[in-house]
Parts: C-alpha cells; structure tokens; sequence
C-alpha cells in the first residue's frame, strides 16, 4: 500500500511539485466491512491528529469518497480498546503520485 505525501492547502503550488494524483482527505485507509483503520500515512492530518492503526471508525460511511470539504474540520468517532473517542482532523490535500 502506497503511504500518501501530505500537501495541506496550496503547499504543492508552493513547493513547485507535480501531483499527478491527489484528493481531499485525511489520509487513512481502512476496512469498510469492520471500520478498522489499517494504515495511517505518515505526516498526514489523520497522523497528525492521533488516529492509529486499529482504531475502529464508529461511522466508516462518513468517510466515504465525495465527503470531504478543504480546509475544514472533521469529527471523527472511533472505538480505541474499550474506549470511544471523538478525533477532530483538518481535512487537507494528500498527493499519492
């Protein structure tokens, strides 16, 4: 599984780099049968945020494609061992050319 590049906002403009493919987002992947997170990208606003391999999304649907709007703010409630967890994420622009 390829690990995004975090671009937040107009930083690929910026740093003058080619993101053939990029979309809005937190930049995790996970299991849409079980909710379970199963990788974080490195420096991504899901990362950054605290959210963790194996964490459990309470609403995997909320994440689904379409869903994200730039420079926002995401609600995300998870289940971490036997505790449940309300994560707020940034949503930014994750490159994965």
């Amino acid at each position: 599984m390829m690990t995004p590049r975090v671009l937040v906002g107009r930083d690929a403009e910026g740093l003058g780099l080619a993101c053939t493919d990029k979309y809005d987002g937190i930049g995790i992947h996970i299991n849409y049968g079980s909710g379970e997170i199963v990788d974080v990208g490195h420096g991504t606003p899901a990362e950054k945020a605290g959210l963790k391999e194996g964490d459990i999304l309470l609403d995997p649907d909320a994440l689904g494609p379409n869903r994200f709007e730039p420079n926002t703010l995401m609600k995300v409630p998870i289940q971490r061992g036997d505790k449940k967890l309300i994560i707020i994420i940034p949503i930014g622009v994750i490159c994965t050319e």
